[in-house]
């Protein structure tokens, strides 16, 4: 991918600027820090990310505020339809992250307007704009014009008409599809240098995109997994609401950082569910509730494994509070040695790729281990152990050598053990979860 040269070259400093892949921001950084606020740009600038992506609403009045949604009600402690701010309305709007994100957020952020982020990033970041609604594009390039900042910007739209104004300032573009109905040599002889594509499309678009003179870029990846084909296609960007992830330019952590309260880069939900659970106020994390359903959630600051210890030989040691159960087969575990990041549940269907090590313990005090082959599992090994009371706490270790998988329930007296010899599968990552339980996890580590 490095030596790929887009075809028609976008101006000078952002060319010079851009490397290829290049990792775009979405919305600041959704998934390590509140979106489209001040301090999610802030955080993406301070970590590094090459282009940060605002959504931008044009106001009644002519303003423009960093806000994603047609309403309020998702991300501010307000309610109503953006269509009908005005810029004094988005200036006393509040950002309730610590109710929506992460408890360890303020409740009370502010919205912040275009302006205001080009008066805090100022000309030593290349942004990706979207204008939202009608009048946005317009709005967009005449703040860029008045900092100078024509030249640092790639301003995106679903809609075309509001790139008309960037084409007509020399400013780079993006054209966003959710579907395959468009044309790339029109779309690139009108002047728009960039295709962003929907990540649900297939990467096979990629090619005939650049035989028309267009760059291909991905909107929205998370997982490295997801992110490969596209690469390999020839995309030359990803929108990723955790770049330093995607990327693998996060540095990965050897224990646990839940006692920050909020996430870290590589916690990616579950598909299934889509909760990425929440912190307690003791260092831990997990799920409140007792739902029937798997709940999960990757642990991406350890993972790869490899990046701090052998993926064929290594140490995952944790504690697990349940707080309730609403079955005693209910369970918290860990699924261990998955060659990539994609989505675990244990819903034991055929999924390509999906392998593993399912390592659990039930209320109970089942202790088991299972075999996971393309989404299939196969129990192994088992055995009792005490039976985890409302409030109480279990300690498991998984020992990974490159024979055999060990786990060891250490805090039930002697300890526990249940192993299988198996050699097959060694790879870096690892998800942890829970079945109709109410759980926290504690003093999770790698060694």
């Amino acid at each position: 991918m490095s030596d790929h040269k887009s075809a028609t070259p976008p101006p000078a400093r952002l060319a010079a600027s851009l490397p290829i892949p290049f990792f775009i921001g979405h919305r600041g950084m959704a998934n390590v820090f509140p979106e489209n606020t001040l301090e999610a740009y802030r955080g993406a600038v301070a970590l590094g990310v090459d282009v940060i992506e605002t959504d931008c609403w044009l106001t009644r009045d002519g303003g423009l505020v960093c806000l994603h949604d047609d309403t309020l009600d998702r991300t501010t402690s307000s309610s109503g339809s953006s269509h009908e701010l005005t810029t004094p309305g988005a200036a006393i709007l509040e950002v309730d992250a610590g109710h929506w994100f992460a408890a360890a957020w303020p409740t009370a952020l502010r919205v912040p307007s275009f302006t205001d982020v080009l008066d805090e990033l100022g000309d030593g970041t290349l942004l990706c704009p979207e204008a939202k609604n009608r009048g946005a594009g317009q709005g967009i390039v005449d703040r860029l014009a008045r900092y100078h900042l024509l030249d640092a910007a790639i301003v995106q739209s679903f809609a075309r008409a509001e790139l008309t104004a960037a084409i007509a300032a020399g400013t780079p573009t993006m054209m966003l599809m959710a579907t395959s109905s468009y044309d790339p040599a029109t779309l690139h002889a009108a002047g728009i240098q960039y295709l962003g594509l929907s990540a649900a499309l297939p990467p096979s678009l990629v090619r005939p995109a650049r035989s028309a003179g267009m760059d291909v870029v991905v909107w929205v990846v998370d997982r490295r997994a997801d992110a490969a084909p596209w690469l390999a296609a020839g995309a030359v960007g990803l929108f990723s609401d955790d770049p330093l992830y995607l990327s693998g330019r996060a540095p990965v952590l050897t224990s646990d950082p839940f006692g920050q309260r909020t996430y870290y880069h590589g916690h990616l939900a579950n598909a299934v569910s889509g909760d990425r659970g929440t912190f307690s106020s003791a260092g831990g994390w997990g799920y409140a509730d007792t739902s029937p359903a798997y709940k999960g959630a990757l642990q991406g600051w350890a993972s790869p494994i490899n990046g701090v210890a052998r993926a064929d030989r290594f140490r995952l040691a944790f504690t697990v509070r349940m707080d309730g159960a609403a079955s005693p087969d209910g369970f918290a575990g860990a699924f261990v040695c998955a060659a990539d990041d994609r989505s675990f549940d244990d819903l034991d269907r055929h999924r390509p790729g999906t392998c593993g090590y399912h390592a659990l313990i039930r209320a109970s005090g089942s202790l088991e281990l299972r075999v996971v082959n393309d989404g299939v599992a196969h129990s192994a090994a088992s055995t009792e152990t005490p039976a985890i009371a409302p409030g109480g706490t279990a300690s498991l270790l998984i020992d990974v050598s490159p024979t055999h998988i060990t786990v060891t329930r250490t805090d039930a007296g002697s300890p526990i053990t249940i192993s299988v010899a198996d050699a097959i599968h060694r790879g870096g990552y690892f998800h942890l979860g829970r079945r109709a339980t109410a759980v926290r996890f504690f003093d999770v580590t790698i060694t």
